[in-house]
């Protein structure tokens, strides 16, 4: 028997938060860092891990997958900050990116605002600018297929396995505080960082780290505390307590 809410679990969110930093340091060409992809492999694998959980909850408390609700919810959580990073993209972009032309960044923020810039190759070119973005349409495209897919034994199985894995020190405060910056970490820290290495070189990758992430990271706060909480959660005084953003 699935219990019938979702409690919040800080380890989870420091799991995210080690994702985070792994990619960050990745971008900013940190020598000897681990791969990127790690770091997104695993925030594939928790998102995977929330969403197959909340729909698991709603199937045992209503009966039911209720797939309009639950693709609101996706949407609500993931495109205000989105569009908002891409707002002040577009806006920059021009000072930032002289050599690249106007079009190229409208359209490279239109295939990401729409979740198909991993297709980006097939549609008039590569992205560069806005590389980072591939992942979101990745996620977004498990967020439209799993819900009506089947096998949710293994999900389960899956499921268990990751709760028992989690540490108890991944839920440090800080460290669960930065999981909860991530989303927005990770939409804010490349295009800086992808100026920075035009600006000083990819050499002057710890300036690119600390200057970067930091312009990420005070992006990412923003983000989160006047746009996410207030488009995700309705009456947002009540995220204490409440189900984690996924």
């Amino acid at each position: 028997m699935l219990p019938t809410r979702i409690t919040y679990s800080p380890p989870l969110d420091g799991i995210r938060a080690l994702a985070a930093l792994i990619v960050v340091v990745h971008h900013a060409r940190v020598p000897g860092s681990p791969g990127g992809f790690f770091g997104v492999d695993v925030f594939f694998v928790l998102s995977g891990y929330l969403i197959t959980r909340l729909l698991l909850v709603e199937q045992e408390r209503e009966g039911c997958l209720r797939l309009g609700r639950f693709f609101v919810r996706r949407l609500r959580r993931l495109v205000p900050a989105l569009l908002l990073m891409l707002a002040v993209y577009l806006l920059l972009a021009p000072w930032v990116f002289p050599d690249v032309m106007f079009s190229k960044h409208f359209r490279d923020a239109v295939l990401t605002a729409f979740y198909v810039v991993n297709y980006a190759a097939y549609l008039g070119g590569f992205v560069s600018e806005l590389a980072h973005v591939w992942s979101l349409a990745v996620e977004m495209h498990f967020y439209l297929l799993w819900p009506v897919r089947y096998g949710f034994t293994i999900a389960e199985l899956g499921a268990a396995l990751l709760l028992l894995a989690q540490p108890s020190w991944l839920g440090w405060g800080l460290l669960a505080w930065l999981g909860r910056m991530s989303y927005g970490l990770y939409l804010w820290h490349y295009p800086v960082m992808r100026a920075l290495r035009d600006w000083v070189g990819s050499e002057h990758w710890l300036f690119i780290l600390m200057v970067g992430g930091g312009l990420g990271l005070l992006g990412a706060v923003l983000s989160y505390y006047f746009v996410e909480r207030r488009f995700y959660t309705p009456g947002f005084a009540r995220v204490r307590n409440s189900t984690p953003l996924s």
